[in-house]
């Protein structure tokens, strides 16, 4: 068919293909609720935890992301064709899953450490993978969508992504630093375990995710037409 579907072929679509679309968007929202929440919070974990002032922060964060996070995303594209080329149907997945896993020593390690230098310089590769899966998710969408139907399928995706990453996310941690790490047991080291413990869990699941939807995505992108 040519021209618009309506929504009720996009929904259709989305039935018959629903493990593989939820795993995907549901493990990158994952990956986008530990970004965005751990960028919302960083500041006030480097002030509480570390001494810093913001401004101080915000240059050298603002460094980082300029250049590592750019970096990510790039290498995340570079990276999935780079497996393409080698046969794997589900690589812009694949990026995501061993990105995911990739970010696990470095997000562990520096809301752990005590040094707020160290600590900063373990936030440089984290924000490196956490951008590696921002420009290959979407693009993966269309690798198994029909053409006519890639807006509304996307337009699911972008909902589902924003409301846990960007709406969700930097509202857990406050929640789990005022009533789980509360500041009067664990004073103001509190947002740093909060931080640790909702970031890990998210890319652990996410990693499980994308994982399990790699097969999911192989065969609904081996079934798919070439556009």
């Amino acid at each position: 068919a040519t021209g618009a579907l309506p929504l009720s072929h996009a929904l259709d679509f989305a039935r018959r293909n629903w493990r593989a679309l939820a795993t995907h968007h549901l493990g990158f929202a994952l990956l986008s609720f530990s970004s965005y929440g751990a960028s919302a919070w960083l500041p006030s974990m480097f002030q509480r935890v570390h001494g810093w002032d913001i401004a101080t922060f915000g240059f050298v964060y603002g460094i980082i992301v300029f250049v590592g996070s750019s970096a990510g995303a790039i290498a995340g594209g570079v990276f999935a064709d780079a497996l393409a080329r080698r046969g794997h149907l589900d690589s812009k997945v694949r990026v995501g899953w061993l990105a995911a896993m990739a970010w696990l020593p470095f997000g562990i390690a520096f809301p752990l450490v005590e040094n707020g230098i160290i600590a900063m310089a373990l936030v440089a590769p984290a924000a490196f993978l956490s951008a590696m899966p921002f420009g290959v998710a979407p693009a993966a969408i269309q690798e198994i969508t029909p053409n006519n139907l890639r807006g509304q399928i996307s337009s699911i995706y972008l909902f589902v992504i924003n409301l846990i990453g960007l709406a969700i996310g930097p509202i857990v941690i406050a929640l789990f630093t005022d009533y789980v790490f509360d500041e009067a047991r664990f004073g103001a080291s509190g947002i740093r375990w909060s931080m640790l413990t909702t970031t890990t869990f998210a890319h652990v699941v996410a990693a499980l995710l994308l994982g399990r939807g790699l097969v999911e995505f192989r065969r609904v992108r081996a079934c798919s037409p070439r556009p």
